[in-house]
C-alpha cells in the first residue's frame, strides 16, 4: 500500500482546484474531485471478471468526506498479459518504484 501525500509539492494542484494532491472525478451523484487515499497493487487480482482472475489489479481508493454524503469509492483497474508477449515499459515503471517505495518502508520497519 502507497499512502498519498496530499500536499501540493508535486505542483498536481491548480488554482481552482480544491484537492491538494492525486484526485479523481467520480460520476453519478458522487460530487466533484475526490482525493485518492491510497493505491495498491495486487498481483495477482483480488478481483474476477467473467470467471478470470488476472495478472495484476491497480485499486484507487477515494474518499467523499462531504456531511451530507459520505463514503469510499474505489477504482480498480486489471492488468493482463500482453497477446504478443510485448514489453509495456511504463507500467514496468510504475511497478519499479513501487517495490522502491516498498524496500523503504521495509527497511524502516526492521
Amino acid at each position: 500500500k502507497y499512502d498519498v501525500k496530499t500536499d501540493d509539492s508535486a505542483g498536481w494542484a491548480s488554482d481552482n482546484d480544491q484537492i491538494k494532491g492525486p484526485s479523481a472525478d467520480i460520476p453519478k451523484g458522487w460530487g466533484h474531485q475526490l482525493p485518492v487515499t491510497h493505491v495498491d497493487i495486487k498481483m495477482p487480482s483480488e478481483h474476477w471478471l467473467e470467471g478470470k482472475q488476472y495478472l495484476a489489479e491497480y485499486q484507487i481508493f477515494l474518499i467523499q468526506n462531504r456531511d451530507a454524503m459520505r463514503g469510499a469509492p474505489a477504482v480498480s483497474v486489471l492488468f493482463d498479459f500482453h497477446p504478443e508477449d510485448e514489453d509495456n515499459e511504463q507500467i514496468q515503471e510504475l511497478l519499479d518504484e513501487f517495490q522502491a517505495i516498498w524496500d523503504e518502508d521495509l527497511e524502516e520497519c526492521e
